[in-house]
Order: C-alpha cells, then sequence, then structure tokens
C-alpha cells in the first residue's frame, strides 16, 4: 500500500483502531493512576477516564487526518505527525499505566513542545492540520494544570 494514497477516513479508522484496543486495555486493567485516584480524593474537578479518553479519541482523528492529507506533498512532515501520535498513544506505557508522575510531567512537557513546534511547522501550508494538531498542546495544558493542583 503507497502511505500516500491514504484516505482520511482509513487513517482515522486504523488510528481510532489501534487507539481503542489501547482504551479497551487500560479500562479492562482498571487502572486509575495517580491523578485520578487523587482526584477522588479532592474537592477540585478533574475529568473522569471516560472524559479524557474522549477528547484524546478526537484528539487522534484529528491527527490522523492531519497525516492523511500532509503525507500527499510532504513527507518529512507526515513522519513528525507520525511520531506525535506514537508519543501520545503511548503515554500509558512510559508513565508505568499513568502511576509515575515524574514521568507524567515529562511526557507532558514533551508531547506541548513536539505538538506546538509541529503545529508550527504546518501554519504555512496546511492551515487547519495546523489548528488540529495544536489542539493537543491545549488540551495537555490544561490536564498538566489540572495534575498541578490535584497532586
Amino acid at each position: 500500500m503507497n502511505i500516500k494514497k491514504i484516505s482520511a477516513l482509513q487513517a482515522i479508522l486504523l488510528a481510532l483502531g489501534i487507539t481503542g484496543l489501547i482504551n479497551g486495555i487500560i479500562f479492562s486493567y482498571q487502572i486509575d493512576g495517580v491523578t485520578g485516584i487523587n482526584a477522588q480524593n479532592s474537592e477540585f474537578f478533574f475529568p473522569s477516564s471516560k472524559i479524557i479518553g474522549s477528547v484524546w479519541t478526537f484528539l487522534v482523528a484529528c491527527l490522523a487526518f492531519s497525516f492523511s492529507r500532509v503525507v500527499k506533498q510532504n513527507t518529512t512532515l507526515a513522519a513528525w505527525i507520525f511520531g506525535l501520535f506514537l508519543i501520545c498513544i503511548l503515554y500509558p506505557i512510559y508513565t508505568l499505566g499513568f502511576s509515575s508522575l515524574p514521568n507524567m510531567i515529562l511526557g507532558n512537557l514533551f508531547t506541548i513542545a513536539l505538538a506546538s513546534f509541529i503545529s508550527g511547522a504546518l501554519f504555512t501550508l496546511y492551515k487547519l492540520e495546523s489548528f488540529l494538531t495544536f489542539l493537543i498542546p491545549v488540551w495537555v495544558i490544561f490536564v498538566s494544570y489540572l495534575m498541578f493542583i490535584i497532586n
């Protein structure tokens, strides 16, 4: 299969399939993580794992859509988008099931920086894709802020 010919629908379905598999594993192990546990004992708002999973599903679909459009003309930028996708979906692994607060903070900072860089790199030629990619650092900054309040 020629990756440059992938349609937006194919990319989104593939990305959602991978994300769904990971979310299913997380759900089956009933992983709450350190922030989820601390949120239960706090009076501060923190979104439920269902909301977080839904937002990430949307964000992954945005990345897949962006990838499918960018890969047709710029494989380097598409590779950056794919790398960001990997960083996002592997978060549960490198944060040890959301239980390592230092890894979560480092992962969040790296994700914010990488997604912001990619969004900026896309901006000149791919306005929509730049915006969709920029939703990731906005979300991660919001959740990181809540993590600091709760932890």
